[in-house]
């Protein structure tokens, strides 16, 4: 069973500024971000970039559950595109970064996953959970985002005094 969800939000800051905190420094700043997620252990050394692999381990009903995502699309600052697979699941998570202006970037989320065996019973939940996840992802990064770039602003100003 395919299931697919989709979520955008606009974060007032450059294209460049919300692609480098959310996938060039993702590593570091995914567990910001999601709450579900316990610990991110790389796989691969060196910076971000397409081949680059990490495990995500993330609290899912009481228990842990490690997934390995590869960096399958990668385009600064435009695109980055991961995805883990198993047995009876397969997700690609596809980050989209537009430009909208000087200053704002909407920043997309796409997720598709294929549930395979008894997994694919709990798929219409699963949709359900990974679409409200999903929205609540974005609005902390565009929180994080917007935070910092004022903290830097306001650092940059005192440091100029």
């Amino acid at each position: 069973m395919k299931v697919r969800i989709e979520a955008s939000i606009v974060i007032d800051r450059r294209v460049e500024e919300v692609f480098d905190f959310a996938a060039i420094r993702h590593r570091e700043n995914h567990s910001r971000w999601d709450v579900a997620v316990s610990r991110l252990e790389p796989e691969t050394t060196g910076p971000m970039g397409l081949g680059s692999r990490f495990t995500i381990v993330r609290r899912n009903l009481g228990r842990e559950e490690a997934r390995t995502f590869t960096i399958t699309g990668w385009e600064p600052p435009r695109l980055m595109e991961m995805r883990t697979e198993s047995s009876d699941f397969a997700l690609v998570l596809r980050g989209e970064y537009e430009a909208i202006g000087a200053g704002a970037t909407r920043h997309r989320l796409i997720g598709e996953a294929t549930v395979a065996g008894a997994r694919s019973l709990l798929a219409p939940v699963m949709k359900v959970k990974f679409s409200r996840d999903i929205q609540e992802n974005l609005r902390r990064i565009k929180a994080l985002v917007e935070a910092e770039a004022s903290t830097r602003q306001v650092s940059a100003a005192i440091g100029s005094a």
